[in-house]
């Protein structure tokens, strides 16, 4: 079972941030992310997931398979099973049935619907906890500024921020840690249209040749975020699904054989 540790001091709310170790990584100014395994790609495989809460079916013997070094957008509306699979892919659900294979040993970064802040630290002290001892404050004043979060709100306890800018700490802290998958679900929420484009073109262009798994319900993040990325509609939502006609519902009724995904 995948092991997360907290990384906040005692003196912090319990359970804000979860990830894995942290090994010595490259230095920050080359690049703040780890560049994709050598060796043979495994892909993450997920066969026979069932997860069900009382008598509601969530997963329903679901197999799936994601490639290692690509982004795959996983689509569906709201309460179709998109949380609890990533969640079980990160170790932090347990399946009614079903295994999950690939993930082995692999450090996990995690951009939860929630943003898990640390209140009672600033925005900058926030990201510094994943951050390899290299990372220098004007390394995370650059990435802040790159995402709109300028210098005064890095000084900021994270309690004081807005919604949105509290959504762009959570983002980069993600993307900031050494890690070999990132989990994204649904982190473009609470950003408004303008900064939700220069936020996602930002996080497309640092995910670009790594595994990331990214949920939404929104079809314009999907065809966003995608570079040249997988996109699965979950099988027990696809009657629901969005316009086929549009390029990411073209890609869905690609994955599914042309015919699942319609108007």
């Amino acid at each position: 079972m995948t092991s997360f540790r907290t990384v906040c001091p005692r003196t912090v709310t319990p359970q804000c941030l979860m990830r894995g170790p942290l090994p010595p990584g490259p230095s920050p100014r080359k690049s703040f992310m780890r560049g994709p395994l050598k060796g043979s790609a495994m892909p993450i495989e997920c066969k026979n997931i069932c997860k069900s809460y009382n008598d509601k079916t969530v997963l329903d013997h679901l197999n799936l398979s994601f490639p290692e070094g690509e982004t795959s957008c996983i689509m569906g509306p709201s309460g179709g099973g998109k949380t609890t699979l990533l969640r079980i892919m990160a170790g932090l659900e347990t399946p009614d049935a079903g295994t999950v294979s690939g993930l082995e040993n692999k450090r996990k970064s995690f951009v939860f619907q929630e943003d898990r802040l640390c209140e009672n630290l600033s925005a900058a002290a926030n990201i510094r906890l994943v951050c390899e001892t290299s990372v220098t404050a004007d390394d995370i004043s650059r990435v802040m500024a790159a995402v709109g979060l300028f210098p005064d709100m890095a000084r900021q306890t994270v309690r004081s921020l807005s919604g949105g800018q509290r959504r762009r700490v959570a983002i980069l802290r993600a993307l900031l840690a050494d890690r070999d998958v990132l989990f994204m679900d649904e982190p473009f929420k609470e950003l408004d249209a303008e900064t939700k484009e220069k936020v996602m073109l930002y996080v497309k262009q640092q995910c670009r040749g790594k595994t990331v798994l990214f949920v939404t319900h929104d079809e314009g993040e999907c065809k966003c975020i995608m570079h040249n990325a997988k996109c699965i509609m979950l099988p027990s939502v696809i009657p629901q699904c969005f316009n086929a006609e549009s390029p990411a519902g073209q890609g869905c009724a690609a994955e599914y054989g042309g015919s699942l995904c319609k108007k």
